[in-house]
């Protein structure tokens, strides 16, 4: 029998966890079987009319037409508008690519960049397979609880002192995070900002929840240190429209050879991102007040999931660090551990199969097994409804950061929680 020769760096190598764990919950529900879905952090807002109008619009224009790989040019022009109110004043249109989500732009980051990847635990699932797959060193940065999982900056410093002096480390940050929702402060990305600057660090910073942000603020290392930080976002989380697959990176004009190499890898993998898409992107990127206070209410009602999520943990022994953005936490349920609960794989299955709800296990973010925490996503819900309950909330001068809202707003949010405070309290 024929067989294909298989490349060794897709060994072990398995579909994305987040993505998996979708088609699970699907069959168990195509089955009858109540599950509560909080495993995949989709945002599950309706995306603004606007967006919407300029996407169909552009559809039915039939524009079948390549764009050029750096991306259409109107909403490279509208993303440097945006993001210089962000980051920095005077971003270019040159300075932004435009691609088919941030995972291409991510990726292809790592393979244009020569050296090792710095890599914090409890990181996003798919850093980890895109350094294996493109050949790339990986050296993991510990993280604690103490810390909200965030960098230490003495743990970060040890690291850089020991590495050869003519390698020129990437390391990659995520704030807001996934999975914990941990958002670093000023003081914090200074710091960061600063050691980088002394090691000549080149920093590859995931913004891609950057305006989903509880006390309205954006956040970047880029301020900092913007002529050695790559940043990248799009339109999944704060625009909620992740089949949109548009992704963004905007690096500094002193970078431009770095440019230049990430616009020719995307030629040669995916071309270009799909039009009509693009075209939706000039509208999301214009600046429109209307977006943004949309945007604002979107991002009230992650808060209100995650106020209720950590909350209820709490009050049963379970450890929820402080949350600050996105739409998860990363409880750690060492409350749990017996001769059944041994790591926190073991956790997420028997939390499935006998309480019916999907969450991740923190192994599949870079954490090690043994450690019991879950990367929990409260978005479990019809986003159409929830905003029509957080209307009626506001004018009857009700607050939406209550279980009330939750229980009507999200019903099977309020219900998964539930039953993971019930599971943490009996255990299995």
């Amino acid at each position: 029998m024929m067989r294909a020769q298989i490349n060794n760096v897709f060994q072990g190598l398995n579909t994305s966890p987040t993505l998996a764990i979708n088609e699970l919950v699907a069959r168990r529900r195509s089955l009858g079987l109540p599950t509560y879905h909080l495993g995949f952090g989709q945002s599950p807002h309706p995306v603004h009319p606007s967006i919407v109008a300029e996407k169909l619009t552009n559809r039915k224009l039939d524009d079948k037409r390549y764009i050029h790989s750096q991306g259409l040019w109107q909403a490279r022009e509208n993303i440097a508008g945006y993001y210089s109110k962000l980051l920095r004043p005077g971003i270019h249109a040159d300075d932004v690519i435009i691609s088919t989500g941030s995972k291409p732009l991510l990726m292809g980051a790592l393979k244009v960049h020569d050296g090792p990847l710095l890599l914090p635990e409890a990181s996003w699932v798919s850093y980890e397979p895109q350094a294996k797959l493109v050949g790339k060193q990986i050296i993991s940065i510990p993280v604690d609880a103490e810390n909200d999982y965030k960098i230490d900056i003495s743990k970060l410093e040890e690291v850089l002192k020991n590495l050869p002096s003519e390698q020129q480390p990437l390391l990659l940050i995520n704030s807001p995070n996934n999975p914990t929702g941990a958002v670093y402060n000023d003081n914090e990305l200074k710091e960061l900002a600063r050691l980088s600057k002394k090691y000549g660090v080149l920093v590859l910073s995931d913004e891609i929840y950057g305006e989903v942000t509880f006390d309205g603020v954006y956040r970047s290392i880029s301020h900092y240190y913007p002529e050695g930080t790559l940043v990248t976002g799009g339109m999944s989380k704060s625009f909620s429209a992740g089949g949109y697959r548009i992704g963004l990176m905007v690096v500094p004009d002193n970078l431009k050879d770095f440019r230049r190499a990430m616009v020719a890898l995307l030629s040669e993998y995916n071309s270009c991102a799909e039009s009509s898409a693009q075209y939706a992107a000039v509208k999301a990127y214009s600046g429109d007040p209307a977006i943004g206070a949309y945007t604002q209410k979107c991002n009230h009602i992650h808060q209100a999931m995650l106020h209720y999520s950590s909350n209820i943990l709490k009050n049963v022994g379970v450890k929820v660090s402080e949350i600050g953005g996105a739409f998860y936490l990363f409880p750690d349920f060492e409350i749990m551990r017996s001769d059944l609960i041994q790591t926190s794989d073991d956790l997420a299955l028997n939390l499935l199969d006998k309480y019916g709800v999907a969450t991740l296990p923190g192994s599949a973010f870079l954490r090690d097994s043994n450690h019991l925490n879950l990367r929990i996503s409260p978005v479990d819900y019809d986003g159409e409804h929830a905003h029509k309950i957080y209307d009626e909330f506001l004018s009857q001068g009700k607050d939406v950061l209550s279980d009330e809202f939750v229980e009507l707003a999200a019903p099977n949010v309020f219900k998964g929680m539930k039953l993971i405070a019930e599971a943490a309290q009996n255990g299995f």
